[in-house]
């Protein structure tokens, strides 16, 4: 997010040339108190995340820098996704950034897929993002400056209200190139990828807001549930989730020939025996060892060893 302000407190040095702004630098409390509110946004977010996509998610503050905007804007000549917001209280504006390989990912994952096809870091190329995309995932979008707007609100009254979307950083200015920000970097993980989200906002924007907040002795501005309720929820929406269950009877090689010249009322010799167990796979994956057999009607199996500690005794 970046956050302008229509206020110009700013006075230039001369520095080989280059013309910097010298704002006031944000001390060690007010970064620690910036870590505490996005730290709270990070677990509301994530909460969000787990419960659309039906996945294991997690969302972590990774850094928080202080540099000129411009270095900002500068940082990435690639493809950007910037969804610029309006704080209402103040009239300032705010940008909330997600990668389009993130994007890209809500709507694979929207749309059926695993997300397993792209293993790792960078496997998703890189693009603009087309105007269905943006549908898809403006959700995501609206939810995540609701959360980060209640994560402020436990220090000042501000509402973010969504303006419009940039792809360019150079169409998205919103405040002088030469004014300092404060850069909060988030690492999303969704299953074994990892993505990037950014927040941004300059300095002057939030400085009378955190001004209010020293000479205090305590603030207390962690979510009023801890960490184990986050993971009680969390626990309670996956526990909710559909997993596809499959048997595997046995399996057989043959030839192609023989594939040709299959019939209805053929017999395909497994290579289980009919006392053997089959395999239980759970979302694709082999899980257990079972004996199949029949309860009410319905064809069923009888679950009798865990593959996953088989595998382990014999390693051992």
């Amino acid at each position: 997010f970046f956050f302008s302000s229509r206020r110009r407190h700013t006075r230039f040095r001369n520095v080989t040339g280059v013309q910097t702004c010298a704002l006031p630098i944000f001390s060690e409390e007010r970064l620690r108190t910036l870590r505490a509110i996005h730290d709270n946004f990070a677990d509301s977010f994530k909460t969000y995340l787990v419960s659309r996509l039906q996945m294991m998610v997690s969302v972590s503050l990774q850094n928080i820098e202080q540099v000129i905007y411009n270095e900002f804007v500068l940082g990435n000549t690639g493809p950007r996704c910037l969804y610029i917001y309006r704080i209402e209280e103040s009239s300032t504006y705010a940008i909330f950034e997600l990668t389009p390989e993130l994007i890209l990912a809500f709507v694979e994952r929207l749309l059926g897929g695993s997300l397993a096809d792209s293993q790792g870091k960078g496997s998703l190329e890189p693009r603009a993002i087309t105007k269905i995309e943006q549908s898809i995932v403006k959700g995501f979008v609206q939810r995540g400056i609701t959360d980060l707007q209640n994560a402020w609100r436990r220090l000042a009254p501000l509402t973010f209200r969504l303006e419009r979307y940039e792809s360019r950083a150079d169409f998205a200015q919103v405040t002088p190139s030469n004014e300092n920000v404060i850069v909060l970097a988030f690492d999303i993980a969704i299953g074994d990828k990892h993505f990037r989200m950014n927040v941004c906002f300059p300095t002057v924007s939030v400085k009378d807001v955190l001004e209010k907040l020293e000479g205090q002795e305590k603030l207390n501005i962690r979510a009023v549930k801890g960490r184990d309720s986050w993971t009680g929820e969390i626990t309670s929406k996956l526990e909710k989730t559909e997993l596809p269950v499959a048997i595997r009877l046995g399996k057989a090689n043959i030839s192609v020939q023989d594939m040709l010249d299959l019939e209805v009322g053929d017999v395909l010799r497994l290579d289980t025996k009919i006392t053997g167990e089959a395999k239980i796979l759970v979302s694709g994956q082999e899980k257990f060892f079972g004996k199949p057999g029949f309860t009410n009607g319905n064809f069923a199996i009888k679950i009798s060893r865990n593959i996953n500690e088989e595998i382990a005794k014999g390693e051992k």
